[in-house]
């Protein structure tokens, strides 16, 4: 019977352990925010979603002054590339001039240097591999 209950012991505390190894967070630290606004994030799984704004999740949390922390918990294996803004106004939209450049902060995963227009997918795109995984992102300004 004690060879039956420290069997039983060893399965409940590996089963317990699996469960906490299967919920991966992924964590973003997002430099150069201001103490205004929201960080609003947008995951993407494929260069067509990215260019019809089809996010595959969605998350935002209050902007905090030089540095904000968000996490994204039960991300799903694969490959995903993040855009995300300081919606600096809470009008849940990135604000651009009359010449179509963001006039609110925005960055990409993998940080790809930006130019005339928005990267394509395979420029910001990662490996989510399960595992939990920190991504740094600094924001651009337009």
């Amino acid at each position: 019977m004690k060879n039956i209950m420290a069997i039983v012991a060893c399965l409940s505390f590996v089963f317990s352990f699996a469960s906490i190894a299967s919920s991966a967070t992924l964590t973003l630290i997002v430099n150069d925010t201001a103490e205004q606004g929201d960080v609003r994030v947008a995951v993407f799984s494929n260069q067509t979603d990215f260019e019809n704004g089809n996010s595959f999740l969605a998350v935002n949390s209050p902007a905090t002054l030089g540095v904000t922390k968000l996490e994204i918990e039960d991300l799903p294996v694969g490959k995903y590339g993040i855009a995300l803004f300081q919606d600096l106004n809470e009008n849940m939209r990135l604000d651009r001039n009359l010449f179509d450049v963001p006039t609110e902060p925005y960055g990409f995963s993998r940080n790809p240097i930006i130019s005339f227009s928005a990267p394509q997918f395979e420029d910001f795109e990662f490996e989510f591999n399960g595992m939990p995984l920190v991504l740094t992102i600094t924001l651009n300004r337009g």
